[in-house]
């Protein structure tokens, strides 16, 4: 056969001995590889391997490598899973990081005695905290007692946790903060100091003009004309409520306090409704507490010179006092409410009420 002068045939240079090893290498790791399943990777390997990445110079590429075998493979790690949280830490996928700390905590709710401690104790409150700045209460519900175990200062995680919340203006931002505020009340590991430092951005006092003992005493006639005063409560624990009908929270607030009076009338609570309403709406006063089966006494006439007198600006203002009559707590609402409610219903319901 006769090759044509104007094509020449292309010659392969030799390949020298590097080569020959580098292509030798890649198809063996290659091979390799592509026979791994989850049989070739137990439980006990898996973690073995994982415990040489903090020490290693390319700590990330092969956190990498690991994550994306155990996304492979399938292992199930079981209750040490919480270490597919460090190797994504590892491998720079914070956000996996986090998912996948609280889908283990959803799972086991606890963490058992574990390795990596520095980087779950980092990584529980950041859950946490991420949590709350999606707005995904539930999750930080579920975060903050493994947080708070884990830390080292209970006081700084509350801070934090409280602190994110706090800035929420959600309506499940408020509740949640509610919350954490009787948690951080309940709390046998906090001293009193490190409770109020906690609740020190979040308690704070409405502006209101002072009330000095004695309380400020009233002698006026409720809705359906009979004469009411503090002295009708005395011995009693007794909350003043001061709304009005046209107030949206003060309206929210009226179910929980028909449920709280019906549960401790018999133990000693009264109610004592003051309306601020404008004149002209006692029938509108009438129907709404009818609406809401609370059956206490209501103040229309002369409301508004006992807010004075009580410094209200805002509203709804309540005011909670123990049966000796002393103003005890202002400005509660939810939860916060029920608790102090229920502590001086219960603690005091055995002592002798003295004169008001």
């Amino acid at each position: 056969m006769c090759l044509s002068p104007l094509r020449r045939p292309v010659l392969t240079p030799p390949l020298n001995l590097p080569t020959l090893l580098l292509i030798s290498l890649t198809v063996l790791s290659t091979s390799f590889g592509a026979n791994l399943d989850a049989s070739d990777w137990s439980q006990e390997a898996a973690l073995a391997e994982l415990r040489t990445l903090p020490q290693s110079n390319d700590r990330r590429g092969k956190a990498r490598t690991w994550v994306k075998r155990l996304e492979e493979s399938q292992l199930d790690l079981g209750k040490h899973g919480y270490v597919e949280s460090v190797a994504r830490l590892f491998a720079g996928d914070l956000p996996g990081s986090r998912k996948a700390l609280l889908k283990y905590v959803e799972r086991y709710r606890v963490l058992p005695k574990f390795e990596y401690a520095q980087y779950i104790v980092v990584l529980s409150l950041a859950t946490t905290n991420h949590a709350v700045s999606t707005d995904d209460f539930e999750a930080a519900r579920v975060m903050l007692p493994v947080a708070l175990a884990l830390g080292k200062d209970r006081k700084i995680v509350f801070q934090r946790v409280i602190g994110s919340v706090a800035r929420k203006k959600s309506k499940e931002a408020r509740s949640f903060l509610e919350e954490l505020k009787l948690k951080v009340g309940k709390d046998t590991e906090l001293s009193a100091n490190d409770k109020a430092a906690i609740l020190k951005r979040v308690n704070k006092p409405k502006p209101r003009l002072p009330v000095s003992p004695p309380v400020y005493p009233f002698k006026v006639k409720d809705l359906d004309g009979k004469e009411v005063s503090l002295k009708d409560y005395k011995g009693k624990v007794l909350l003043i409520d001061f709304w009005a009908t046209w107030c949206g929270p003060c309206l929210r607030e009226l179910p929980g306090l028909v449920a709280m009076h019906k549960k401790y009338q018999k133990q000693g609570f009264e109610i004592l409704s003051i309306s601020i309403d404008k004149p002209g709406a006692e029938a509108a006063i009438r129907k709404k507490m009818k609406q809401v089966g609370a059956p206490w006494k209501q103040i229309y006439a002369g409301a508004r010179r006992i807010a004075r007198n009580y410094g209200v600006t805002t509203i709804p203002a309540m005011y909670l006092f123990d049966r000796a009559g002393k103003m005890r707590y202002s400005y509660l609402r939810g939860p916060a409410l029920k608790q102090r409610v229920h502590e001086l219903v219960i603690e005091s319901a055995k002592a002798k009420p003295p004169a008001r």
